[in-house]
């Protein structure tokens, strides 16, 4: 049925743009390491893992044959990350770290 002084032709609707879900971002190098070996908390497994304190030099030196990556970058990660610090036996100050033995 045609009415006089309307555009009688069907127009199409745009079609909706299907989302694709997000892909998550690549972990970089030092997110695989740390949650590799050095955990920021104790894991619903317990056994086997035992905290050890490190400093923040002591961790850049384990990493170092790996990556290079300066004590600034180290310490806003872990810190950024929910690595906790704890007072060691000799009262200084270092990261607390889980890790498998």
């Amino acid at each position: 049925m045609e009415i006089k002084g309307f555009n009688n032709q069907k127009t199409e609707q745009p079609k909706k743009e299907e989302k694709k879900p997000k892909k998550q971002p690549k972990k970089s190098l030092v997110d695989r390491v740390m949650e590799t070996f050095f955990l920021n908390s104790l894991p619903e497994q317990q056994d086997g893992y035992v905290q050890i304190n490190r400093t923040t030099k002591e961790i850049q030196d384990e990493l170092e044959p790996m990556m290079l990556i300066s004590q600034s970058e180290l310490n806003t990660y872990l810190d950024k990350h929910g690595y906790k610090l704890v007072a060691d036996k000799d009262g200084s100050v270092k990261w607390a770290i889980w890790r498998i033995i």
